[in-house]
């Protein structure tokens, strides 16, 4: 069995506070704000073979600056509020919002108003490459999630906790543990990366039934081609009906829906790496069937964060 260990740093000091940050964060900075310091800095963490559940909390502004090192960071704002920016767009978050504060490939800087209140989730990207080694984090979602991917992600980091709670007899396993920092991973890549599901679960075996992993499968492999959902179905050997049901239940979308999640996913790499002098976002949106512009641009702002033709020109 194995302990739970939780630690916590209360200080006034900004210096101490910034040095804390760094060591929990490598790669991480905390300055003051404009008021000063981080007057009333909290930072608790609880962890148990390699499941690290981080809490910090504010009294007065300040700023973190994630640098591009790899790290991912799940983070809840529970009280106050936030302004974070990455790649250029910035984003205003609120209590209740969940979004991802450092991503493994690109630098980000939070402002964090006074009385401030996050919960904080790192992940290790190894578990996250193990679970989807092909994919790897470039189309990670950077804006807010929504209310739905929030909440379930607030009850799988409460069901993390109450594994790790340290005032229970003995401690989880490390089979159990294994699982939970699988559970947090798989969960994270579920609402992050659009059209993206684990390719493999705890021990190696994959999470979803066969049926649903031949069509997501199949989705992968036929995203630039005309496919309809009896293509689908019939690649799962399963009929649409018994596919949808599947879609619902395990991926909580349908077959096509999850299909757009992919093609825009595809879309958001292939912007990233054109060329504006040759290419346009019609001619890439028009690659994986978006035909119309408006709703392309919409749907891809709401998962990204910004316009498509900011990709293509950044």
């Amino acid at each position: 069995m194995h302990q739970p260990v939780r630690s916590r740093l209360t200080t006034d000091d900004p210096a101490r506070a910034a040095e804390h940050l760094a060591l929990a964060h490598p790669g991480h900075r905390l300055r003051p704000g404009s008021a000063g310091g981080p007057a009333g800095f909290a930072y608790e963490r609880t962890e148990a073979c390699g499941v690290r559940l981080d809490r910090l909390r504010l009294g007065a502004p300040a700023r973190w600056t994630a640098a591009p090192t790899g790290s991912l960071l799940v983070v809840r704002v529970e009280a106050g509020q936030v302004l974070s920016t990455t790649q250029g767009a910035a984003r205003r978050l609120a209590a209740g919002d969940v979004w991802l504060l450092a991503h493994p490939d690109a630098g980000a800087v939070t402002e964090l108003s006074g009385d401030v209140a996050l919960s904080l989730v790192p992940l290790d990207p190894a578990v996250l490459h193990q679970l989807d080694a092909p994919a790897g984090t470039a189309d990670l979602r950077l804006t807010a999630l929504p209310a739905p991917g929030a909440h379930r992600w607030v009850r799988t980091v409460e069901h993390a906790r109450s594994l790790l709670d340290p005032t229970g007899d003995g401690g989880p396993g490390p089979l159990v543990l294994d699982a939970c920092r699988r559970l947090l991973a798989a969960t994270a890549l579920e609402l992050l990366a659009p059209g993206r599901a684990p390719a493999a679960g705890p021990g190696g075996a994959g999470p979803w039934p066969t049926p649903l992993q031949r069509a997501v499968a199949h989705i992968d492999a036929s995203a630039d081609l005309e496919t309809t959902l009896d293509d689908i179905a019939a690649a799962a050997g399963v009929s649409a009906r018994a596919l949808q049901l599947a879609f619902r239940r395990h991926l909580r979308t349908t077959p096509l829906g999850h299909l757009r999640r992919v093609r825009l996913g595809r879309a958001h790499r292939d912007l990233l790496a054109a060329d504006p002098s040759l290419d346009t976002v019609a001619r890439v949106a028009g690659r994986w069937g978006f035909t119309d512009a408006g709703r392309f641009a919409r749907a891809y702002q709401e998962v990204y964060g910004q316009p498509p033709s900011r990709t293509l020109h950044s």
